[in-house]
């Protein structure tokens, strides 16, 4: 077991108190109106299996109205129907420490990791939504019918940056044209881009950009969107250079669902059905230690897609598997209606 040890922490001779690193990465999408939270969607979580269908009615808004005529009737139009399938993922973290660590160090070293779960697990749930929108949009392939409100400008295999493949507000705003009249919802959902795409656009056009602290931290918007700075939004060319993705979500367009943690010992709960979602502690008095174990049990959904669940391998959805393009398939009535729209380019 990996636990927390002496040797990982400060030697006895540093008697001050400790201090947090940094973090490098925050968990920022999680925060945002674009994810909707309701007690059915948390208890489609807390269901059996490995998926869960989510039934919504088709827009039926568009139909147009009639002419009255006597004595005809007018056409009787239907209510449709779709079927949204979420995977319901299963993950654990897991953090120990020896009694001797703290000892020694005058720290304790678990009490920190039990006061991170929070921000953890929310990085952790905003690397799995990343991984899902590189799934539903799959860079420059035409294998999914989200790509209908993808916009692409890249060279693969890059030799010398073209001023074409590059970012810039024109762009973006016929990326944003691809979403029709749901770019109106973006105000409450957010952009999410590479810290260098956020440079690039700010070098080009700071008027567009604003700040705000009221909230207690720091918010960058541009055209009024709050965006949300992610490194990993970034891969590595054929041969050369690299191929940035941009995200465009608005309000609601993701469903979430949690099902509900229990806590307690390892004796008390293991093993339980409601032990997939616990806060687990388990102590080894034979070397003087404990561990606990964080359990979770969540859907993440984006709205109007369908995964293939036979696709899953194991017992849940690995992150690689929701980034697979092939395991998405679009059941809204068109790809404008999700909400989501993407750009990839070379910087």
């Amino acid at each position: 077991m990996a636990a927390t040890t002496i040797a990982n922490l400060f030697p006895p001779s540093v008697w001050v108190e400790a201090l947090v690193e940094r973090m490098a990465t925050y968990p920022s999408l999680i925060n945002r109106g674009a994810i909707m939270r309701d007690e059915r969607l948390d208890a489609a979580a807390s269901g059996p299996g490995t998926s869960a269908n989510i039934p919504f009615f088709k827009d039926s808004t568009d139909t147009a109205d009639e002419i009255q005529v006597e004595g005809t009737g007018p056409t009787i139009n239907n209510v449709t129907t779709g079927t949204q399938i979420a995977p319901v993922l299963n993950r654990v973290s897991t953090f120990g420490a020896q009694a001797l660590s703290g000892a020694v160090s005058g720290t304790d070293p678990l009490q920190h990791a039990i006061d991170q779960i929070v921000s953890r697990r929310m990085k952790q749930r905003q690397t799995t939504m990343l991984s899902i929108l590189d799934g539903i949009f799959s860079e420059g392939t035409a294998s999914t019918a989200m790509l209908a409100c993808s916009n692409a400008s890249f060279e693969e295999a890059i030799a010398s940056q073209d001023s074409g493949d590059l970012i810039d507000s024109d762009f973006i705003s016929d990326t944003l044209a691809l979403m029709g009249e749901n770019q109106d919802l973006l105000q409450n959902g957010f952009i999410a881009m590479h810290p260098q795409i956020h440079a690039n656009l700010k070098k080009q056009d700071k008027t567009n950009f604003d700040r705000d602290s009221s909230l207690g931290f720091m918010v960058n918007f541009y055209q009024g969107i709050p965006v949300i700075l992610s490194s990993s939004l970034r891969r590595a060319g054929t041969t050369d250079g690299y191929v940035y993705s941009t995200y465009f979500v608005s309000e609601g367009a993701f469903a979430g669902g949690d099902k509900a943690q229990v806590s307690g010992t390892e004796d008390e709960i293991a093993g339980t059905p409601e032990s997939v979602a616990s806060i687990t502690k388990k102590g080894d008095a034979h070397v003087n230690s404990c561990t606990f174990y964080d359990r979770t049990r969540f859907l993440l959904q984006p709205f109007g897609v369908a995964f293939t669940i036979g696709s899953i391998s194991g017992q849940s959805a690995t992150n690689a598997e929701l980034e697979d393009k092939t395991d998405w398939s679009l059941v809204a009535s068109s790809a404008d209606r999700v909400g989501i729209a993407a750009a990839f380019t070379n910087g």
